[in-house]
C-alpha cells in the first residue's frame, strides 16, 4: 500500500485511525454479553476480554499485510535473541517474586482452568497490543522519519508515546489519575522496549512474547471485582530498588542498541526501503 504523505493522507494520519479503531473495538462492554452465561467472575472477564483483542489481532494483521509490513512475521535474526536478553530479565522481574517468597503476595487461584484463561487473557493481550502498535503504528512512525537524522529513535519514541497514550482511557473506567498516569509512563516503556526487539530480532513474535510474560507477571494481583488472582503487596522496598536498576541498566543498554541499529536493514524490514514519497 503506497501512502502519499500530504494531509489526510500521512502515515501518521494512518497510524491514529489505527489506534482509534483498534482500542475502540476492544474497549466495548463485551462482559455484559459473556457474563449472562459464564457464571466464575474472573473466568468472565479474561474471556470476555481475550476474544475481541484476538478477533481485532486478526483484523491489524490482514492490514499489515496490505501495508506490506508483513517481513516481521517471517524472519529472525538468531543473535538478536541474544541481545534482548536483558530485557527479558526485565520483563520476568514484573513477577512479584520477592512478594511470593518473603509471604507478602499469595497465590489464591490455584485451578488449571482458571490458570490458562488467565495466560490466554495476557497472551491475547501482548498479540493484540505488539500486532497493533509494533505491527502497524511503529512502521508508520517510522515511515514518516527514516529520512531524518536519528528516524528509528525518534519513530521508537512517537510510536511508544501513542501507545502509552492509549492507556489514559483508564482513567475514564475509573482508575485513578495518578496510577493511571504511573501506567502510561511503565506502558511508554514497554512499548519502547518491543518496538527496540521487533528491530533487533526482526520478529514480531519475540515482543509479542516479552510483552505477555511481562503482563503474565504483572497482572497477578489485578482486581476483578470482589476476586483476583493473587493478594498481597508486591513493590516492597526490595522490589523497587531492583526494578529501578534493572530498568535504568536495560534502558542504557536499549538505546544503545538502538543507536547501532543498521536502519537500512530497518527500512527494508518493514519494505520502505527506496519507496518514492512526496515529502
Amino acid at each position: 500500500m503506497k501512502l502519499r504523505e500530504d494531509g489526510l493522507k500521512s502515515p501518521i494520519y494512518h497510524a491514529v485511525i489505527v489506534i482509534l479503531f483498534a482500542v475502540g473495538l476492544v474497549s466495548l462492554p463485551y462482559n455484559k454479553l459473556f457474563c449472562s452465561f459464564i457464571e466464575n467472575q474472573l473466568h468472565c472477564h479474561y474471556i470476555s476480554n481475550a476474544l475481541p483483542r484476538l478477533i481485532v489481532s486478526a483484523i491489524a494483521v490482514i492490514f499489515i499485510a496490505k501495508y506490506g509490513f508483513i517481513k516481521p512475521f517471517k524472519s529472525l535474526s538468531p543473535k538478536g535473541l541474544l541481545l534482548i536478553i536483558p530485557a527479558l530479565i526485565v520483563c520476568i522481574n514484573n513477577f512479584p517474586i520477592v512478594g511470593v517468597i518473603t509471604g507478602n503476595v499469595v497465590i489464591e487461584e490455584t485451578s488449571g482452568i482458571t490458570l490458562l484463561l488467565y495466560a490466554l487473557y495476557c497472551l491475547s493481550i501482548g498479540i493484540f497490543e505488539e500486532t497493533v502498535f509494533r505491527g502497524i503504528v511503529f512502521p508508520l512512525c517510522y515511515q514518516k522519519l527514516k529520512d531524518k537524522k536519528l528516524g528509528l529513535f525518534f519513530a521508537v519514541a512517537l510510536s511508544s508515546a501513542m501507545f502509552g497514550a492509549t492507556h489514559l482511557v483508564n482513567a475514564l473506567a475509573g482508575m485513578n489519575i495518578g496510577l493511571c498516569l504511573l501506567q502510561v509512563g511503565y506502558s511508554f516503556l514497554i512499548g519502547a522496549l518491543c518496538a527496540v526487539a521487533v528491530v533487533i530480532t526482526k520478529n514480531l513474535f519475540v515482543a509479542i512474547f516479552l510483552h505477555t510474560i511481562y503482563d503474565i507477571g504483572g497482572m497477578l494481583l489485578n482486581r476483578v471485582g470482589e476476586l483476583s488472582f493473587a493478594t498481597g503487596f508486591q513493590w516492597d522496598t526490595l522490589t523497587v530498588v531492583i526494578t529501578a536498576v534493572l530498568g535504568v541498566l536495560c534502558a542504557i543498554y536499549t538505546v544503545m542498541l538502538l543507536l547501532k541499529a543498521n536502519e537500512l536493514e530497518t527500512q527494508k524490514l518493514f519494505n520502505l526501503y527506496n519507496q518514492s514519497e512526496t515529502n
